[in-house]
């Protein structure tokens, strides 16, 4: 399904995968910060393509947890390019979604209180568990969170440490844009996701690092795996 094209005959659709899974014993304790002004850091001038969208998925993600109305701008502006279910992307693309406008205005509202969560550390082990999903999807084709292998997000973390609790995102396609912060926010928009389980992952309390991993996908043009994890030792 293309998604660069801007006739209705060539919508592309936008798909996510949530995985939590939790262990025994304690959860870190989270840390709850104060709504401050919105940040205006940029990713360094050095970063380009996958790297700097990965950057861009890390602080958009601290982003959503530190300072939640600060995506409420954004929001505003992709709740007016619906007609109907399908969306208008920054490049003029368009996407179908399921629940349209309304899933983007009931994260608005969510985000209105939404209480916030510590920021996570960049993780280099649970990059690497995220890289070995990308780079395995993005010659297969596949979606979802099970290798070709049958290993499940925790047996991929496994090979590189031991993390409690732990869960993982991923999201193909282009929702909005094509910036890691597009990425996050169509995670937390969660269209088509009754339970609303990526944005759940997303403000995990119990969550104290991450790692990302964004690549090329043959179907979708572009993915994003984000691992997360409590307390992540090293093997």
């Amino acid at each position: 399904m293309e998604l660069k094209f801007s006739n209705l005959r060539n919508i592309g659709l936008v798909v996510f995968s949530a995985f939590i899974l939790t262990g025994c014993g304690d959860e870190p304790a989270s840390s709850t910060v104060q709504q401050l002004s919105c940040p205006t850091d940029t990713a360094p001038s050095n970063l380009s393509g996958y790297a700097r969208m990965e950057y861009e998925v890390m602080a958009a993600t601290n982003e959503m947890r530190t300072r939640p109305k600060c995506l409420i701008e954004r929001l505003e502006t992709l709740k007016s390019r619906f007609n109907g279910n399908i969306l208008t992307n920054d490049d003029r693309t368009l996407v179908r979604t399921v629940e349209g406008a309304a899933a983007v205005a009931e994260l608005i509202d969510f985000l209105k209180n939404a209480p916030t969560a510590g920021a996570l550390v960049r993780n280099e082990n649970l990059d690497k568990s995220a890289r070995d999903h990308q780079k395995e999807q993005a010659v297969t084709g596949a979606t979802g969170h099970y290798s070709d292998d049958g290993r499940n997000p925790f047996d991929r973390m496994s090979v590189y440490a031991k993390v409690n609790p732990a869960g993982e995102n991923i999201s193909y396609g282009a929702y909005g844009g094509e910036t890691g912060r597009d990425v996050v926010i169509a995670l937390a928009v969660d269209d088509n996701v009754p339970d609303r389980g990526h944005r759940t992952n997303l403000m995990m309390e119990g969550y104290q690092q991450a790692g990302v991993a964004c690549g090329t996908h043959p179907v979708y043009g572009s993915m994003c795996v984000i691992n997360y994890g409590g307390t992540v030792k090293p093997l």
